[in-house]
């Protein structure tokens, strides 16, 4: 998982590498990505838990989709 950083109408959707781990950022919430028993990952967000699947440059987060763009 490389680092992706995508724009569109709504929340700001980031995923980021750390040193040993990932985070994803969705608008002002973030949180580690654990991957989860379906292939697909997870992460808590404090308020949310979020889970979604990585196919390509896509994301699908359940009713949002994200394609990677130009940075």
């Amino acid at each position: 998982m490389a680092h992706i950083k995508i724009r569109r109408i709504g929340p700001l959707f980031r995923l980021s590498k750390k040193t040993n781990f990932y985070i994803f950022n969705w608008g002002i919430l973030n949180g580690k990505i654990y991957e989860n028993k379906d292939g697909g990952y997870l992460s808590n967000l404090g308020v949310l838990t979020r889970e979604f699947e990585i196919k390509n440059d896509t994301i699908l987060t359940g009713s949002l989709i994200y394609k990677k763009g130009n940075e």
